[in-house]
């Protein structure tokens, strides 16, 4: 395989947490190069846990440079986030 595919995620609960297992059982096709969560506490948390990059910041989510974004939120919120 040439290149890795780099995705981020925008969520930080179990949905989220498929997305992660995929990205550490496949490093060789996957990179997971930013979750975006909805505080900075739990931003620290998932770093210090997962050792993914993550932020609550929407600008560091673009200085990733992600070649696409899952949302792995609440589906009642699904529609605002895509918008964005």
């Amino acid at each position: 395989m040439s290149e890795k595919i780099r995705f981020a995620l925008i969520g930080a609960g179990w949905r989220a947490m498929y997305y992660v297992r995929i990205a550490k059982a496949l490093p060789d096709y996957f990179e997971l190069c930013m979750i975006l969560c909805t505080s900075e506490e739990k931003a620290k948390h998932l770093e210090d846990t997962l050792h993914i990059p993550a932020s609550a910041s929407e600008e560091d989510l673009e200085s990733a440079k992600p070649d696409f974004i899952v949302i792995a939120a609440a589906k009642n919120i699904n529609c605002s986030l895509s918008i964005r």
